[in-house]
């Protein structure tokens, strides 16, 4: 029970002689005593029930997730709000979804609308950071703040109990931050910090770049994927254009709140009126949305290069991404996709990772994905192999995707498999608040119906090789697709230009060419 007990633990060891570790050590490390327990298992007997045991149990039945109704209302200032109510614990979580993560820097400095979310709970005009931090500890609160390409979030978890004056915390983040000078001067150092990691770490700065890559210069999602920006303009931001962000953007009539938990629409509008009705827009006008009018059906413009590399001087393993523009995610095809997804690379028995980990062993695993945005996302392939197989995996992975296209489509073994990969884990995905959540803030965030996860399962059991055939012919366009490798180019760079795949180009962190 003594803080400075340290103290006395210090000065023994200071104090301690030869003698007395020798003295001690006579008392303690002695043989000991050996005590063996023996516990014999008990007598079992074979259950008369007549139990099937020739073969492995299977699940029968399809699962049905359950996700609660969604109800919608409006507060005076047009802060549209969405409830899904789920009474079993006593609990609420929300988010207010602003439209603008930092898709919103184009055209200003990248890495502002994630250094201004961050810094909305740094003090408000009557608390500062630790007196914020105080109040919601008192209540059991947890509020956190986040960016991503399109949408700033503010997120609060609470007792229900509490709601009322946890929402009073949550609204005064929202409404009244001061971008406190000294706070902003210590996040800006913070960020600057995490920017210099990403360098300097071979995946970090492949997901730096590739954006740029992918979507073209000057592309709201061109941006690094961590949304931190690059240093010289991070380095140049004020508090200034922080509160300059947050005017322009911070729009009650632009932005939705999702509630999920233990409460009703009748308890939870008054306390939504009271604390967030005397909030208004602090500009005029926002402007455009940073997604709207973007077209990934557009052709991709032509390019002098689509291999890239960064030099890793001596590194023992290539990192390897590529990645071309998709459409949105659209309710019609969406099952098609991830199931196709799936058998490519989105599951550990998916035909890239069987080839470069369980055949080639060339990697410890290699994947694909889709980044889903608003307006359009990217496909992506990504893998790290060891250093001399880097040509002949970029060579394979190539192949792979023209094979799903081509010489090697989908069988129906496949789509089966991924079909019922896909439909077994539903059964428990909207089981906790904040699986809830997460749906709706998707419905929000991509501009989904709430019918697109209600149907989702179905959707899937409907999905046939055409289907998928044609979801791989639409989204992982081999002949779009641009390769970026971070490795050592004295290594490399001979393999790479063997491949006829074109120029290689050589970029550095930033992007620039040395």
């Amino acid at each position: 029970g003594d803080p400075a007990y340290y103290k006395t633990v210090l000065r023994e060891t200071l104090d301690a002689t030869p003698t007395a570790v020798r003295d001690t050590a006579r008392a303690w490390l002695s043989d000991g005593a050996f005590v063996l327990t023996v516990e014999p298992f008990p007598d079992y007997r074979a259950s008369a029930n007549g139990m099937d045991r020739s073969a492995v149990p299977f699940p029968t039945l399809k699962p049905q997730p359950q996700l609660p109704a969604f109800q919608r209302a409006t507060l005076a200032n047009g802060l549209r709000v969405v409830l899904a109510e789920r009474q079993e614990t006593p609990l609420v979580q929300m988010a207010l979804l602003v439209p603008s993560g930092f898709a919103a820097d184009r055209g200003g400095v990248a890495g502002t609308a994630s250094l201004a979310a961050a810094m909305l709970d740094e003090g408000t005009r009557s608390r500062d950071a630790l007196a914020l931090s105080a109040e919601l500890d008192a209540l059991g609160a947890r509020l956190n703040t986040g960016c991503g390409p399109d949408t700033i979030t503010v997120s609060l978890n609470t007792l229900t109990r509490h709601l009322d004056k946890a929402v009073e915390l949550f609204a005064d983040v929202v409404v009244n931050p001061t971008f406190p000078e000294s706070d902003f001067k210590r996040l800006q150092q913070q960020r600057l910090a995490a920017i210099q990691r990403e360098k300097s770490d071979p995946n970090g700065v492949a997901l730096r770049v590739l954006p740029r890559l992918v979507f073209g210069e000057g592309h709201p999602y061109a941006a690094p994927l961590s949304g931190n920006g690059d240093e010289a303009g991070v380095a140049a931001l004020t508090r200034d254009d922080l509160q300059r962000f947050y005017a322009r953007w911070f729009r009650p009539e632009q932005t939705t709140l999702t509630v999920a938990g233990a409460v009703t629409l009748e308890e939870l509008l008054p306390i939504l009126e009271r604390r967030f009705g005397a909030w208004r827009a602090v500009s005029k006008d926002s402007g455009a949305l940073p997604f709207e009018g973007l077209d990934a059906s557009a052709p991709v413009a032509k390019r002098t290069s689509i291999l890239y590399v960064i030099d890793r001087p001596d590194a023992a393993q290539s990192v390897i991404v590529a990645g071309c523009p998709a459409a949105a995610k659209r309710e019609a095809d969406e099952a098609a996709i991830q199931v196709m997804n799936t058998i490519l690379g989105g599951s550990f028995t998916s035909r890239i990772n069987m080839n470069l980990r369980e055949d080639k062993h060339w990697s410890y695993g290699a994947r694909t994905s889709l980044l889903d945005m608003r307006g359009e996302r990217a496909f992506l392939c990504s893998t790290s192999v060891q250093a001399d197989k880097t040509a002949e995996a970029l060579r394979e992975l190539k192949q792979e995707v023209l094979g799903m296209q081509a010489e090697r489509p989908p069988t129906d073994a496949e789509v089966e498999k991924a079909v019922t990969d896909l439909t077994l884990r539903l059964g428990g995905q909207w089981e906790t608040l904040s699986a809830v959540g997460d749906v709706m803030q998707q419905v929000v965030r991509l501009g989904l119906s709430e019918s697109y996860f209600r149907g989702y399962a179905e959707a899937l059991r409907g999905v046939t090789v055409p289907d998928v055939w044609a979801a791989a012919a639409h989204v992982a366009r081999a002949e779009s697709l641009v390769w970026l490798v971070v490795g050592d180019r004295a290594r490399l760079l001979p393999e790479l230009e063997a491949l006829g795949w074109g120029p290689v180009t050589m970029l550095d962190a930033e992007m620039s060419q040395p």
